[in-house]
């Protein structure tokens, strides 16, 4: 098992090397550390730089297929991306594809412009989804890892009655010990807010702390470039000066890993049109998709039929 960081962005590189290596330490893993850029070589050799673990270079045009074997051989236990910008591109289009079907548990992390590089003090929200849970329990692993390290755990309970914040921390309290943390550790602090803007709340809660790093549990119903880019996102990278934003999403079940294959083997044998001939295709259904007679004639008989 390892921690494979992989750095898209050239700019995001010390941010990387410190969030990486921190990482890795917390979770007790060597670091598979690859950099990403442009004419670099077709092939993933990695050398060996002492405690840190290794280090490679890859071509951007060959990144795809040598992180993938690199993530199918290896198995390892975390993936680590940074993002940067730019909902279109090659770099864009890997991050997503990393982050939707790497099997491990997987990071990717927004840098502010002055982005830190590492530390034990996180803050979560959270509503209780699996990907939350895990980003808990991770998030856990790096505050123990500090000294001063402390997990901020923080659910925003609507408010509807003089009870809502109790309830907030009924249900914070139940969500914490579904992720497998004790709520007697003196590494976590968990907060429970009522609120009508879930957002507003979680962003003053973020500007009341000193927080190194904010992680949020992916949604199943939204893109990565949505989460990471998005106004809270936005909102959040201004609460702290050295303060990153990631993304948490756990390991992928079963299921979903079948499904994927699935669909990676009908793209391989299923004949895919370019995008030429979808165009060809759209234009051909327009022109030719004219009102006839005959044809409402046989629609009323069908229907008439039936």
């Amino acid at each position: 098992m390892s921690v494979l960081a992989v750095v898209l962005d050239a700019a995001n590189l010390e941010e990387m090397e410190g969030w990486a290596g921190y990482i890795a330490s917390a979770l007790g893993e060597p670091l598979d550390f690859v950099q990403v850029v442009e004419g670099g070589p077709d092939e993933l050799r990695f050398e060996d730089v002492g405690e840190v673990g290794r280090r490679a270079q890859v071509a951007i045009d060959r990144a795809a297929d040598r992180v993938g074997e690199h993530l199918a051989a290896s198995k390892p236990q975390m993936l680590v991306l940074d993002r940067r910008g730019g909902r279109r591109g090659t770099r864009a289009n890997l991050a997503r594809q990393w982050f939707e079907r790497a099997r491990c548990d997987t990071l990717c992390i927004r840098f502010p412009e002055d982005g830190g590089s590492g530390g034990g003090k996180i803050f979560v929200p959270t509503s209780g989804g699996p990907n939350s849970r895990g980003a808990l329990k991770f998030a856990l692993s790096l505050a123990k890892s500090a000294p001063d390290g402390l997990l901020t755990p923080l659910l925003v309970e609507a408010d509807v009655d003089d009870v809502s914040k109790e309830v907030g921390r009924a249900r914070l309290d139940g969500i914490l010990m579904r992720s497998g943390i004790d709520l007697n550790s003196e590494k976590v602090a968990p907060r429970a807010v009522v609120g009508s803007r879930p957002a507003a709340a979680i962003h003053r809660a973020a500007e009341d702390g000193d927080f190194d790093l904010i992680v949020l549990g992916a949604s199943g119903f939204s893109g990565l470039h949505r989460i990471l880019f998005g106004t809270l996102p936005d909102r959040l990278l201004g609460s702290g000066p050295r303060v990153g934003v990631g993304v948490f999403r756990r390991a992928l079940p079963l299921d979903r890993r079948l499904r994927n294959a699935v669909e990676r083997w009908l793209h391989l044998r299923v004949p895919q049109l370019d995008r030429g001939a979808r165009v060809a295709l759209f234009e051909n259904l327009e022109t030719n998709a004219r009102w006839s007679f005959d044809f409402m004639t046989l629609i009323c008989l069908s229907t008439a039929i039936a």
